[in-house]
């Protein structure tokens, strides 16, 4: 394992393939998104093409291009649409817009049994109301490499000692570029608390100015303390974790109204599964044909 690491899920050894680390996809503005997007989709990829996409009556993949669809691009944050079928997702946002953004790089905490708690929601609402109001000059391509190696360093070595990030003026340590971040995700979080008169916003924020200056308190590091207490391998400690957490939503059942509601949400799904399949004329190999067009 890497002893510093803080998200391995987020590294080479995660979500990531070699050929996407290679795309130069632009967040500087929507049309830029979705051209550069658009560009993977329909750039063909010489070592998928020798797969092949149907071989003997069987799809081996959808099609031979970088991306097979726009969502398996892993970004660490995507401007998302709900789209209405035929819609393709860039198309939907092209047309009409970014609608929500997901937030694709923030782990499900194991220690909790629903995988984030109020204090950390929190913090994400301040963050992202921060990077609304702050600067939005465009990005250089030697800017984004900067970035990406950064989140690189963090991603793999974020609890080392005294790691340094690039930024234009210079190496500063982790630590210092966190605090500054921070601090100014602080004036968010202080306007928020103003505004539902609670403490609760800063608070959050607090909780990870500690985590710069204590390391142990961030999750990854509870996590390995953990293993090394136990004994366990991962897949052993997560496989108890996930036991535990099932027992906790066995024993809080959720009244009879809700499961009510559940129970027609189920059937209603189901009818309009019905509905959508028996107006549906194509035959796979069309469908394909038309949305890949």
């Amino acid at each position: 394992y890497l002893p510093y690491a803080t998200s391995l899920r987020m590294s080479d050894l995660g979500y990531s393939t070699r050929v996407q680390s290679s795309l130069n996809i632009c967040f500087n503005h929507l049309s830029t998104y979705t051209a550069s997007l658009g560009q993977a989709i329909h750039t063909s990829y010489p070592p998928y093409e020798k797969i092949g996409v149907k071989v003997d009556g069987k799809y081996r993949q959808l099609n031979s291009t970088i991306l097979q669809i726009e969502d398996e691009y892993y970004s660490d944050i995507r401007p998302k649409r709900i789209t209405r079928s035929p819609e393709r997702p860039l198309q939907a946002l092209r047309d009409k817009g970014v609608e929500y953004i997901e937030i694709r790089h923030t782990d499900v905490n194991p220690f909790l049994h629903v995988g984030i708690d109020t204090q950390q929601a929190l913090f994400i609402d301040s963050f992202l109301i921060s990077c609304l109001m702050m600067s939005d000059e465009d990005l250089c391509p030697t800017e984004c490499r900067m970035i990406s190696e950064n989140q690189q360093k963090v991603i793999t070595r974020g609890r080392e000692p005294g790691l340094l990030l690039a930024t234009p003026g210079g190496e500063v340590t982790l630590s210092e570029a966190g605090q500054t971040l921070l601090a100014q995700i602080k004036i968010t979080g202080d306007l928020l608390d103003q505004v539902h008169r609670t403490e609760a916003y800063s608070a959050s924020i607090k909780a990870q100015m500690l985590k710069l200056e204590d390391a142990s308190l961030t999750p990854s590091a509870k996590v390995l303390k953990t293993l090394q207490k136990t004994g366990l391998n991962y897949t052993q400690w997560i496989m108890l974790k996930s036991r535990e957490h099932k027992e906790t939503f066995m024993n809080s059942s959720p009244g009879t109204p809700v499961l009510k509601d559940l129970a027609q949400r189920a059937s209603l799904s189901l009818k309009e599964q019905r509905q959508l399949e028996a107006r549906n004329t194509l035959n796979f190999d069309m469908f394909l044909e038309e949305y890949l067009a």
